[in-house]
């Protein structure tokens, strides 16, 4: 599987992603995330799993 990972600037409600040649894949699946969202969400769950005991065999 092939992934591309690239921050890009949204323009009137649309973005634009420049596939490199090599890019030979039909469908894709996209996932969209705010890059500029300070979610505090986020950061509670990152603590959560921090504070979280270590699982072992």
């Amino acid at each position: 599987m092939q992934a591309i990972k690239q921050y890009t600037e949204v323009i009137n409600g649309c973005i634009h992603v420049n596939l490199p040649k090599d890019f030979t894949a039909k469908r894709v699946e996209l996932i969209i995330l705010s890059a500029d969202d300070n979610n505090a969400d986020s950061g509670d769950f990152q603590r959560f799993l921090l504070d979280s005991p270590e699982m072992s065999d």
